[in-house]
């Protein structure tokens, strides 16, 4: 990052083709240790058009963004979370 920035946030936006919106926001945090990074990773998904079943749209969201953080992540962080 160039000395003149200290922090970043970023949002991105995307619709599948099941009618889910994804928002990703990437934020830098503040780390203990000046030769770590730390970034937030924050991703919300939401329906275009609903189902008749709350628990039918909530259990697709949960596993579709399951899905998309697996796919976004690389084998070295998933390490980090076992």
């Amino acid at each position: 990052m160039p000395d003149l920035l200290s922090a970043f946030h970023v949002v991105l936006q995307s619709q599948d083709t099941a009618k889910v919106r994804s928002v990703l926001a990437l934020t830098s945090a503040e780390s203990e240790d000046p030769n770590e990074s730390v970034v937030l990773y924050d991703l919300n998904l939401l329906r275009s058009e609903p189902s008749e079943s709350w628990e039918t749209d909530l259990q697709h969201l949960h596993a579709r963004q399951r899905e998309i953080f697996e796919q976004s992540i690389t084998e070295k962080t998933r390490e980090l979370f076992k």
